[in-house]
């Protein structure tokens, strides 16, 4: 049964590669149309060919039911206000939007959940308290096991806004924006260790600043070989821009060659490295989500949505998938589409706040 009784358009549509591999028929309905049909460069199809058929005559097998596991498996974490209608929680649900369940609990707004590289741990922000001096230490980053054994772990605890945090493809270092230093945003990266539950993370050097000088940076996204940091930069108070930048340090470089990604937010990028999904402002105070060829960022983005409400892509465990937020339905809700925008379905049709998805990745992955 889908989240809030949805139905998750899964029938007829081909992931990027296409190939002679169909879709399994499943016992769920199909549901929304595709609101876009312009396709990027196929990622290439590794399902093992189909083989010839032999001469022999042989007894034909009874049809079996089949599951599909949407996106190559893995739950999804979001935030919500479901538990009492005001305070945001972060919640897990399966990739059709069934099974939802409640991880954090008590005061305190929680938010961005990004899942550890073992799919065991989530990163969030949550408000710090005060320090030992009574300092306010804004938001901070926590630490909570997925199976909610042990407390969440204050990873930060400093004094300013630590936020948008997120894993590195080996899980050793995080990196994250932070107001710590002359109230701007910058991009910090520091190294972390995890510990198999029920203990927790813990990080291992002071977070070191990889923004030069006086700019601010960030919505950091690590680059699937542990390299490359892309971030957003605004110069000079401009609408951000899509920036990379040695994840060790250095000076960044432009992505958008062309300059015309102005206003972006919200980078996902895709695992096997070829795209980046992100949040475009393409009017003011309306986003949708485009996606943009890391290998030739010459190249003009593809929009995958058109409703002026849309934002925070998560690409699935294969790349097929995107789950994002959308306000098409007047409240945030989450919603999930293929890679090339078809198939758009609300997954939570919750009355209150559903948003911020993040899909766990999958060992091995």
């Amino acid at each position: 049964m889908l989240g809030g009784g949805a139905a998750l358009a899964i029938s007829g549509v081909l992931p990027f590669g296409g190939g002679s591999t169909q879709p399994t028929v499943t016992t769920v309905a199909v549901a929304a149309q595709p609101e876009n049909t312009t396709t990027p460069t196929p990622i290439p199809n590794t399902a093992t060919p189909v083989p010839e058929p032999s001469s022999t005559p042989t007894q034909t097998p009874t049809p079996t039911a089949t599951t599909i596991v949407i996106g190559g498996g893995g739950r999804i974490a979001f935030i919500s206000d479901r538990e009492d209608g005001r305070t945001l929680q972060i919640w897990t649900m399966n990739a059709d939007g069934s099974d939802p369940r409640q991880l954090t609990y008590g005061p305190g707004n929680k938010g961005q959940p990004r899942w550890s590289i073992d799919g065991t741990k989530i990163i969030y922000t949550a408000p710090g308290g005060s320090d030992t001096y009574g300092n306010d230490l804004g938001l901070d980053l926590f630490v909570i096991n997925v199976d909610r054994s042990g407390e969440p772990t204050n990873l930060t605890e400093s004094i300013g806004d630590d936020f948008d945090p997120a894993w590195s493809p080996d899980g050793s270092q995080i990196a994250f924006t932070s107001t710590r230093v002359n109230s701007l945003k910058q991009v910090f990266v520091t190294s972390v260790e995890c510990n198999p539950a029920p203990e927790n993370c813990s990080i291992t050097e002071t977070p070191r600043n990889v923004t030069a000088g006086h700019a601010v940076e960030y919505a950091p996204a690590w680059s699937p070989n542990g390299q490359t940091l892309a971030v957003i930069a605004s110069i000079n108070q401009a609408p951000g821009r899509i920036f990379l930048r040695p994840a060790e340090g250095g000076e960044p470089s432009w992505f958008d060659l062309q300059d015309k990604i102005i206003g972006a937010d919200h980078l996902s990028w895709s695992s096997n490295g070829q795209f980046i999904a992100f949040t475009w402002l393409v009017k003011y105070g309306k986003q949708e989500i485009y996606i943009a060829y890391a290998q030739n960022p010459g190249l003009d983005p593809i929009s995958l949505t058109s409703s002026l409400g849309n934002k925070e892509p998560a690409f699935s465990p294969n790349d097929q998938w995107i789950v994002f937020t959308s306000t098409r339905d007047q409240n945030p809700e989450i919603y999930i589409m293929t890679n090339t925008g078809s198939g758009q379905t609300n997954l939570t049709q919750n009355p209150g706040r559903d948003l911020q998805p993040d899909w766990q990745p999958l060992p091995g992955e």
